[in-house]
């Protein structure tokens, strides 16, 4: 498995269940030109990168390549992305795997972090914007029991 495979699959874990059985079931014909890599073994990968909270390719599909992957996340949970990082087998012992483990978990901190900043932001901007028109808002709620429409959204 390649990098952008590694990110697929560390997006892969961060998906329900029934959605990982259904990818797995729609890409099953396509996972031999991955080497030795079947269904089975793509799920087993699953399983153990969502109890490490991490993806490892350890030479099973590309001979003399290991790779490590983590999703990444938005405000909400859901996974957007991912980074990896591949090696020569040789170089990535369980030590520096764990080195730049902790180096992806840093940068994915500070994307995630800044996802949040920025849909803060958007919410933010979102509300100025219907609350700068409260006649636009009005007409899409429903009529208040007493007062105007324009009462009732200034009150929300």
């Amino acid at each position: 498995m390649h990098e952008s495979s590694m990110t697929f699959l560390a997006i892969l874990t961060a998906m329900p269940d029934e959605e990982v059985e259904s990818t797995i079931e729609r890409i099953a014909s396509r996972l031999p030109a991955y080497g030795r890599l079947t269904a089975s073994e793509l799920l087993t990968m699953v399983t153990r990168a969502r109890k490490t909270g991490y993806v490892l390719n350890d030479v099973r599909t590309l001979s003399g390549v290991t790779a490590i992957g983590v999703p990444i996340f938005d405000p909400n949970g859901r996974p957007i992305g991912a980074i990896s990082i591949s090696a020569i087998a040789a170089r990535m012992t369980a030590t520096r795997q764990r080195e730049l483990l902790e180096v992806l978990r840093r940068e994915i901190r500070t994307i995630e972090k800044q996802l949040a900043r920025d849909t803060d932001k958007s919410l933010d901007l979102a509300v100025d914007r219907v609350m700068a028109h409260p006649e636009l808002v009005a007409q899409l709620l429903p009529k208040p029991t007493g007062g105007d429409a324009r009462s009732h959204v200034a009150r929300r």
